[in-house]
């Protein structure tokens, strides 16, 4: 081979490199421009991460900061519309109040005794509980004193249990003509039970008892 062809082959080889070497160039300098142009738009772009302080130890040091970015995820919206719900309130009818009169006799009993006595003829039954849980009674005495001075008691004794009736209590002070008198709320005991109206003198005037009545509310 002479040296004309030796030269052209090595002129040929060296422009090929440098072709190879230009284009290799330019596509280099086309990556640094877009990688420069994506992060002109990364630092443009409105702040949307939220940026939290995190420390990670390293082997040697006490403590190294890092920023972590989160990026927030958007919570749904989700709308629910509530449905009306039955009242659990349950209804019940209005209670009618009602009023009965229990009568006691033994009417024109007199005394001039200034311990408890019995009036003859006025005994009676009661059974409280036959009227409900909800149920009072009171009781009603009519009476004077004879000559219109002194002072005149009535009460109601339970003789199934011997004892007085709770609150039946009742006195009438210079009356000369009869007068109904009124108790409070008594307390009976429970069961079917037999009462009597007791009366006193006080101040051992004629007291008399004429007549009466329990009341009952339920």
């Amino acid at each position: 081979m002479n040296l004309s062809k030796v030269n052209l082959i090595l002129v040929v080889l060296l422009a090929s490199g440098s072709l190879f070497l230009f284009l290799n160039l330019v596509k280099l300098q086309q990556n640094v421009s877009f990688n420069d142009k994506r992060i002109d738009a990364l630092e443009t772009r409105p702040l949307q991460t939220v940026v939290q302080n995190t420390s990670f130890p390293e082997a040697g040091e006490s403590g190294r900061v890092v920023q972590v970015f989160v990026t927030p995820v958007p919570t749904p919206v989700v709308s629910t519309t509530a449905s009306p719900k039955a009242s659990a309130t349950p209804t019940t009818a209005p209670h009618s109040t009602q009023v009965t009169y229990l009568p006691i006799y033994g009417g024109n009993a007199q005394t001039t005794s200034t311990s408890w006595v019995d009036v003859v003829g006025s005994d009676f039954q009661l059974k409280a509980s036959d009227y409900g849980n909800s149920a009072y009674f009171t009781w009603e005495a009519l009476g004077y004193l004879v000559g219109g001075s002194g002072q005149v008691k009535f009460r109601l004794y339970d003789t199934t249990n011997n004892v007085a009736v709770s609150g039946s209590e009742i006195s009438l002070t210079d009356v000369k003509a009869p007068t109904l008198t009124l108790s409070g709320r008594m307390n009976f005991f429970s069961g079917n039970n037999t009462y009597r109206v007791q009366f006193l003198s006080l101040t051992s005037s004629t007291a008399e008892f004429d007549f009466g009545r329990v009341k009952v509310v339920y």
